[in-house]
């Protein structure tokens, strides 16, 4: 039985890219 959790992969995926977004903006300012 495969089970998948799109929203869960999708916020993994992108929330490392986010989060690098973030980081990038604090350290401009």
């Amino acid at each position: 039985m495969i089970i998948f959790k799109p929203p869960l992969i999708y916020f993994v995926k992108h929330g490392f890219i986010l989060i690098n977004i973030l980081i990038q903006e604090l350290l401009i300012t």
